[in-house]
């Protein structure tokens, strides 16, 4: 988690936590750790707005990780950043990293064409992978 933040420390405004839902039959949710993470964050990240409130999402689903970004990054264009002036796409971030493959393609699906950059850090070196995604129709169409 806080590989995907440190990059961002002192220009962060909000972080929002996904957790995941329960496996069938059990009680293993990441979910049930958000405020603990929140409270932790809270002491790391002061005057950072921490969201713990997304709904428990299944990681193994493209479309149910999908649903909950695209509403993170439409709530976050509906707020006001610091000095007064809307959010604007490029003003956020979706981390992916630690999270599963899907985790990585929701990001890209959500974020394309879009103007919200996605970004990997790297587990081995540290590196920031960070991605603004464009399609374009071909040039014939």
């Amino acid at each position: 988690m806080l590989r995907g933040i440190e990059p961002h420390v002192g220009h962060l405004e909000h972080v929002h936590l996904f957790g995941s839902d329960d496996s069938k039959g059990k009680e293993d949710g990441t979910w049930r750790n958000l405020p603990k993470a929140k409270e932790f964050l809270t002491e790391y990240l002061p005057g950072v707005d921490i969201h713990d409130d997304a709904p428990a999402v299944n990681f193994d689903s493209i479309l149910g990780l999908k649903n909950v970004m695209v509403e993170t990054i439409g709530w976050l264009g509906s707020q006001t950043g610091r000095g007064g002036r809307r959010l604007r796409p490029q003003d956020v971030i979706l981390d992916v990293t630690g999270g599963l493959k899907p985790t990585s393609i929701a990001g890209a699906v959500v974020t394309i064409n879009c103007g919200v950059n996605f970004q990997y850090v790297h587990t081995t070196d540290g590196r920031v992978l960070e991605y603004d995604l464009l399609h374009r129709g071909s040039a014939s169409a």
